[in-house]
């Protein structure tokens, strides 16, 4: 009887021990996000998940292109996160006409979008430690066009790839054409 009292023991250890290493990996280092809208398509669709990389940004800042999950507060939907595109970064200027998106006067090659608008904003220069974000399905995404610049200090993370369903697996922003072609010249 001892014998089993003491594998009961070691098996209440092992759970324990995997329970305690699975919250310490989904708060400071990878989380699952599961897609409910339509602003990322084709990218992304609803009902996708995908993975979060929480950690990145506190190593590093983001970069045009990259998908990110932030918390966003909207006075009548509360707080909630959202998906998007980083599409301009701090001290960028950013201005869209007809549709398409300037960066500091150049024109943005966006591959991933499939699905336009004919919208125009700015120009308006990105605050420092702010971004400019928008969805890949530009006529349904309520993105920075609308609420405006999103802090860094909400960003929750970068997703980098989508897991589920298996038919729509993939990496995200690696993929040729899945980065945009816009360069900053470095001065």
């Amino acid at each position: 009887m001892r014998g089993f009292w003491h594998e009961v023991g070691e098996f209440l250890e092992t759970v324990i021990l995997a329970i305690v290493v699975a919250l310490i990996i989904n708060t400071f280092f990878l989380q699952s996000f599961y897609i409910k809208e339509q602003s990322m398509e084709p990218t992304i669709f609803p009902q996708d998940r995908v993975f979060v990389n929480k950690l990145v940004y506190h190593l590093r800042s983001p970069r045009t292109g990259e998908v990110i999950i932030f918390r966003h507060t909207d006075p009548q939907m509360g707080t909630r996160e959202l998906i998007k595109r980083v599409i301009a970064l701090p001290g960028q200027t950013i201005e869209i006409r007809d549709g398409k998106v300037y960066i500091n006067g150049e024109l943005l090659e966006e591959p991933y979008v499939v699905y336009r608008d004919h919208d125009s904003y700015g120009p308006a220069v990105v605050p420092p430690g702010m971004l400019f974000v928008m969805g890949d399905n530009r006529p349904v995404s309520m993105d920075s066009r609308y609420f405006g610049f999103v802090s860094m200090k909400d960003l929750t993370g970068r997703a980098f790839v989508v897991y589920w369903p298996p038919s729509h697996a993939k990496v995200l922003g690696v993929q040729a054409g899945w980065l945009p072609a816009f360069r900053p010249a470095m001065s």
